[in-house]
């Protein structure tokens, strides 16, 4: 099948890597083929030297890998209890793997953000709190979330558990997972352009 022929059949999202020769190359596009141009706002159609966003993927490329490492580094194992690095959490059952495999008991989300909408919800923050306070507040409200009665009960995708995992790697590696992240795992892997975003950074 040709590939123009394949890429009508694929959602107007997707991408595709065409190998050639058992070849991979992963600097630079070969060749690219946009059928059914799909806008994207003012920014215009996607190009080969658009970012995308991975989003949840972080939870396995990111947050996941640098576990692994951390762990491999010999400071800290995925069956330590989470209240060892949370005092304000207590139930001694949950470790750093039920985090992990979605097992642990938290819920899979929070409404946080609509702390932020001050004009709407003034919560717990005025524009002079700083990004520490912020944390402490989510920390304090993720951890209150947790419902031991579903504890290994099920698996449920967390968003606030791999928060919670993300926290800790901080703590432990001490510097921001955007930094964990370009040190120990995109460089190793030699993939610079592989990041976290910071805001008001369009490069």
């Amino acid at each position: 099948m040709k590939a123009e022929a394949f890429a009508q059949r694929c959602p107007k999202t997707a991408a595709l890597l065409a190998g050639a020769v058992g070849e991979v190359f992963p600097s630079y596009a070969v060749g690219v083929s946009v059928g059914g141009h799909e806008w994207l706002g003012a920014g215009g159609a996607a190009r080969v030297e658009s970012f995308f966003d991975l989003a949840s993927l972080t939870k396995v490329a990111s947050t996941t890998t640098l576990l692994a490492l951390l762990a491999q580094d010999g400071k800290l194992s995925v069956d330590a209890r989470l209240a060892d690095f949370y005092p304000g959490f207590s139930d001694k059952r949950v470790k750093l793997a039920h985090l992990l495999d979605h097992s642990s008991g938290f819920p899979w989300w929070l409404p946080l953000h609509a702390q932020f909408h001050l004009d709407k919800n003034p919560g717990p923050f005025d524009p002079a709190k700083t990004p520490g306070e912020a944390r402490a507040y989510y920390e304090k409200a993720i951890l209150e979330s947790f419902n031991p009665a579903e504890f290994e009960r099920q698996a449920v995708y967390s968003d606030l558990g791999f928060l919670l995992l993300g926290w800790l790697l901080e703590k432990i590696g001490g510097a921001p997972l955007d930094a964990l992240f370009q040190k120990r795992v995109a460089e190793g892997l030699r993939l610079p352009s592989l990041r976290y975003l910071p805001l008001g950074r369009s490069k």
